[in-house]
């Protein structure tokens, strides 16, 4: 008999921890035993397939009193409620825990099966209903492939339910292919077009997508043996080395936090919190403290980085940027819940990591009044100096910002740090200069030992996901309380993703290498040139610029370089420039001094780039392996990695409407950013130099107040909070500008390639008009997920783009010459 997998249902037997931890039974499995399981299973090529029920067959769950108030009926402890948010919290940190001990599994079984939906939770209805209500049925069904979508982290690529969604078992009653008279399979008081709410050509698409996310794909790169006879590069066995040493939680446990204590107390003047009264004042250095934070690549009160200079774009300069308060801003929006769980977590980690608790209580209401302080001044100046900037020399930086010369000497020896010796004449733009000087003068009013601990703090929020699990667990909690996030991702994953940035070129080069189809480049390239066409053809027609302006911006357009997948060395044998990019990164087993040393190679790789030429060809800001896509103002290019050009954004084998309206969109948008309110100020080389005129300017401005009023009217009605049209306009005029240019991109594409395109199975009654845009609204949102009151608070507050159900119906809203009627 050849047996290839094997089905389980584990009910309350999986070891589960934290909220689920109450349902494992006594004499379930443990952890070890789970292990054993999947290691017979691999050595004779068996593959486990777990199955976790999702809506019925529940009481092994809904028994417990911890979970009554779940049921959908209170005396009936097997079918849990879909009207309950925590409902699907539960479910996804099940599916979460379940898929962390199966990392071999590429299936999982989700169970739907007899439900029968009595819709009597007491927060939703006071009566009780006897008859399975089928609205009911589908908002389950919606919500459950919510969180499978977003599972975009997770390694299952194999969805095993029934296409109809009816509530049954996959082997149970499955409808006959050959069968003519399918409505049989359907209940008479059921939505006759509930077959076409999800079908499972639309699951397999997610999941296959789920699938190809990049970091499991690094994950499994990593930590597979390379190919038999490949010598491999140094950078890539060091990326191994790396990420082996993250992997692995028993050396990580073993290590406990004796090297980052040490590092605390050696480098950086000790942690007050953790050393109560016997912490010595006199001791506090804040330049040294400043400086060696910068050395590791922490910049605490300001941000300082090496960029390609916006006047002049063939040299590099440097920019200079608050950074203190910004993150509280985000805190605060969230509220009081959030500003809480904050400061528990400063709390909870000082108690895990001193045995001397008298000065915690004391030290955590310093730092809250300093942090709210900080909040407040941030709030009164945010609209009045942020927007600000000086462009300066270093041997005026001290006199033009009016800040203490004490800062240009810890420039400078940062800088020293990178083996450059700044020279008077070196560019530095400051951003936010009056808030610049302003934080100074704050801080110099605070206690050595608040801003010791404040700075120490902010060093540990980042490094305590380096360190072991209990430390973890103390911030995954704070994460909950932010984000909702109530489980770490696997750990694999995790530790691809940390990788794939700390040496992104090595990893990217082993990922292109097996992942990403060659022929597409070429198809991304046709795309971009015939939107770009399409855009200079929108430009000609315009009638409110002149013709100066006109050129200038036609030449911008055509001059605009496109990178598309990765840099081109990558894919040759020659590995000479990916060696001397990483000469200095060598790794050994021990994951902590691994880190140290890492986010160190940084800083100074940073610092020397001001010394560096300008090479045009170099990949700045993004990597192959990021599902993400930039226009880069100052070098007139766009970006679009190899990771972007996958499902369901893109496939070179796809019908184009559906290329055009997704992806096509993307490309439109990112050309279109190089002619916004702020691209506009950039010239053909990347300059900020205006090729416009000013009579085109001014015409420009009055056009955008239509945008920015347009936006402003639109409310979020959850939190009753208008869209900012102004925060937002650079946004909002990408995403009209990329709607237009994709679409008539692929109606001129349609022209002179007839009948090419072909209907998809199951969607001949759309055209193909509808199906670029049925595309579009997919694309939309994929980033949409279930957001809370306080995340949309706060993406109005601080961000400058739209969410994507915005920039959807927006887009479509300000081109009506682009609807498509419904066909009947």
């Amino acid at each position: 008999m050849d047996v290839k997998g094997v089905l389980i249902e584990y009910e309350d037997i999986l070891p589960l921890e934290g909220n689920l931890a109450d349902i494992g039974h006594q004499a379930g499995y443990t952890k070890s035993d789970i292990k054993l399981i999947e290691k017979a299973a691999k050595e004779n090529e068996i593959e486990i397939i777990p199955l976790i029920q999702t809506f019925g067959h529940l009481e092994w769950i809904l028994k417990l009193e911890k979970f009554k108030s779940y049921r959908d009926h209170p005396n009936l402890p097997v079918v849990i409620s879909p009207c309950l948010n925590d409902t699907y919290i539960l479910l996804q940190d099940l599916l979460q825990q379940t898929l962390d001990m199966h990392p071999n599994s590429n299936k999982i079984h989700i169970g739907c099966d007899e439900v029968m939906l009595k819709n009597v939770h007491s927060e939703f209805s006071s009566e009780a209903k006897t008859t399975t209500t089928t609205s009911d049925e589908i908002f389950a069904s919606q919500q459950l492939f919510e969180i499978l979508k977003a599972f975009k982290h997770s390694c299952f690529n194999e969805l095993h339910t029934y296409d109809s969604l009816e509530f049954e078992d996959e082997y149970d009653n499955m409808m006959d292919e050959d069968s003519s008279n399918e409505s049989d399979d359907v209940e008479e008081n059921q939505d006759p077009d509930i077959r076409n709410y999800f079908t499972l050509e639309e699951m397999k698409s997610i999941v296959k997508w789920v699938d190809q996310h990049p970091n499991y794909i690094i994950a499994d790169l990593l930590s597979s043996s390379p190919p038999n006879g490949t010598i491999e590069s140094k950078a890539i066995t060091n990326a191994r080395r790396l990420y082996t040493s993250c992997i692995n939680e028993s050396a990580i446990e073993a290590e406990g936090v004796n090297v980052i204590l040490s590092f605390i107390n050696t480098e950086l003047g000790g942690w007050p919190v953790l050393q109560g009264s016997t912490w010595n004042e006199s001791t506090f250095d804040f330049a040294h403290l400043m400086l060696k934070l910068s050395q590791y690549n922490n910049f605490i009160i300001y941000t300082i980085k090496t960029v390609v200079d916006e006047k002049n774009s063939s040299i590099r300069s440097i920019q200079i940027s608050p950074n203190i308060g910004v993150q509280n801003l985000i805190y605060y929006a969230k509220g009081i819940e959030v500003i809480k769980a904050k400061w528990q977590f400063f709390n909870d980690l000082a108690l895990a990591l001193t045995n001397d608790t008298s000065k915690i209580d004391d030290d955590t209401i310093a730092l809250i009044e300093f942090e709210t302080e900080i909040a407040e001044y941030y709030v009164k100046e945010h609209k009045i100096s942020f927007n600000n900037t000086i462009r300066t020399t270093v041997g005026n930086l001290s006199r033009t910002v009016n800040i203490s010369s004490d800062f240009n000497t810890y420039l400078r020896r940062l800088y020293l740090f990178g083996n450059v010796s700044l020279i008077n004449t070196d560019i530095v733009t400051v951003f936010a200069p009056k808030v610049v000087r302003d934080i100074s003068l704050i801080i110099d009013r605070q206690s050595p030992r608040i801003i010791q601990n404040y700075m120490i703090w902010r060093f540990m929020v980042n490094r305590v996901w380096n360190m072991p699990k209990r430390f973890r667990d103390i911030a995954q909690q704070f994460n909950y309380v932010l984000q909702g996030t109530s489980t770490e991702r696997p750990r694999s994953v995790i530790c691809a993703s940390h990788v794939s940035h700390a040496m992104d070129l090595a990893v990217s080069k082993i990922y292109i290498n097996q992942y990403f189809d060659q022929d597409a480049r070429k198809e991304a390239l046709e795309m971009i040139n015939n939107i770009r066409n399409i855009f200079i053809n929108m430009i000609n027609q315009s009638m409110w610029m002149d013709l100066k302006s006109k050129i200038a911006m036609i030449n911008k357009a055509r001059a605009i370089n496109e990178k598309i997948g990765y840099p081109d060395y990558l894919k040759n044998d020659n590995v000479m420039k990916l060696e001397k990019d990483y000469a200095e990164f060598n790794f050994n087993l021990s994951f902590m001094p691994n880190v140290l040393s890492l986010i160190q190679l940084h800083s100074k790789r940073g610092l020397r780039a001001l010394r560096e030429p300008v090479d045009r060809k170099e990949w700045i800001d993004i990597t192959p392996t990021q599902i993400n896509a930039i226009h880069k103002l100052t070098l007139n290019e766009i970006i679009f990695p190899a990771a972007i050009l996958q499902t369901p954004l893109f496939d070179k084998d796809a019908p184009k409407y559906l290329n055009y309206g997704s992806i096509g969109v993307i490309m439109g948008h990112e050309i279109a950013h190089g002619f916004d309110d702020h691209g506009r100020e950039y010239d053909i080389y990347g300059h900020k130099v205006s090729g416009w005129t000013n009579e085109t300017i001014k015409a420009f401005h009055e056009r955008k107040k239509c945008i920015i009023e347009q936006y402003d009217n639109y409310t979020w009605t959850q939190v009753n909070r208008q869209v900012k049209g102004e925060r937002t306009l650079n946004e909002n005029i990408a995403d009209n500008a990329a709607l237009k240019q994709a679409f008539f991109a692929y109606q001129q594409w349609a022209k002179t390639h007839k009948n090419v395109d072909k209907k998809l199975p199951g969607l001949a009654k759309y055209s193909v008009e509808q199906m670029f845009f049925i595309s579009f609204g997919h694309t939309c949102q994929l980033d949409y997920g279930s957001v809370t009151s306080s995340s949309i608070s706060v993406y109005i507050i601080t961000n400058e783009f739209n969410f994507n159900i915005f920039k959807q119906y927006i887009s479509l809203k300000c081109s009506p010459s682009l609807f498509i009627s419904e066909r009947k």
